[in-house]
């Protein structure tokens, strides 16, 4: 996606790009593992909450002795967790990088956690590990002190393990309005994470006109009522969707008619307020103030 931009930090745009997409793919392969052990049927992904401030937890899981947190972290090579100051340390392939201490993000959300259920006067308690759901497994050099980090393939023996040593406090019913609760409150302090430039203070050069093709070309031409690739000859009358999509990800929040024309290479207005309705987008505002943003 990135080949589309110029930015004035490169380096640092397709690293963060890269940090992102890893951690997508392990939440993804933490969700298939929950889902297919069926360990309980209350487990939320990125659930945003307000406690004394705004935060995001990877995976709660609600059951009737405890609420667990987990905290996904796809990074390969040789870590070391760090103190003095605290921090993990990666070295791979030569190349020396630092992270913030998982464990110290892991220990700060389970705080939040624990003042939000405070406020909604709920008493459970709150515990917390580390999920490495990297390919290969991480050599760790040094470890953390304080809380537990697994393996992706050791979440359920572990979850297992938590239940026997906690008793019961919630019933069935309780655990589902907590639940309930949680969804709630995700929704109204729903994380926005795009567009990506603007928070991570990358500034646009430039842009790349056209829609790409499949193929990863830029050569679709508009013809018809469809786009025509002249690289690989597919058509599809689509295509200008997954295009659109991308300025929403990396430029703004919103897109004008005049954006859309450069963006996908087209002169006329009224083919790209078409294309732009047929992408399904919210419209906002009106007459020559109208803007277009993407319905996450």
């Amino acid at each position: 996606m990135l080949n589309r931009f110029v930015v004035d930090n490169l380096e640092f745009a397709e690293m963060k790009w890269k940090a992102m997409q890893a951690g997508d793919a392990g939440e993804a392969q933490l969700r298939i593992l929950l889902e297919n052990y069926q360990l309980t049927e209350h487990v939320l992904f990125n659930v945003s909450l307000q406690a004394s401030g705004k935060f995001q937890i990877d995976c709660i899981v609600v059951t009737g002795g405890f609420v667990l947190v987990l905290e996904s972290k796809n990074i390969a090579g040789e870590l070391s967790f760090e103190e003095n100051p605290t921090r993990l340390v990666r070295v791979r392939n030569g190349v020396v990088t630092t992270f913030e201490s998982p464990e110290i993000q892991l220990e700060r959300n389970m705080q939040l956690l624990r003042q939000w259920l405070t406020r909604h006067q709920i008493s459970i308690p709150v515990i917390g590990a580390v999920v490495w759901t990297t390919s290969s497994y991480p050599l760790i050099m040094k470890s953390p002190k304080h809380l537990p980090m697994m393996f992706l393939s050791t979440v359920p023996t572990f979850f297992t393990q938590q239940q026997a040593h906690f008793p019961k406090i919630l019933t069935k019913e309780d655990c589902s309005e907590l639940t309930k609760l949680l969804v709630e409150e995700n929704e109204r302090c729903k994380f926005s994470r795009y567009p990506l430039f603007p928070r991570w203070q990358t500034k646009v050069l430039s842009i790349k006109q056209g829609v790409r093709c499949v193929c990863g070309s830029f050569a679709m031409q508009r013809n018809k009522s469809s786009w025509h690739c002249e690289v690989c000859g597919i058509y599809d009358k689509r295509a200008h969707i997954a295009t659109l999509k991308e300025w929403f990800i990396f430029v703004k929040d919103t897109i004008s008619n005049r954006e859309a024309c450069y963006l996908l290479g087209i002169e006329s207005r009224h083919i790209a307020k078409r294309l732009l309705k047929s992408a399904g987008l919210i419209e906002t505002g009106g007459g020559r103030s109208i803007v277009y943003k993407w319905p996450w």
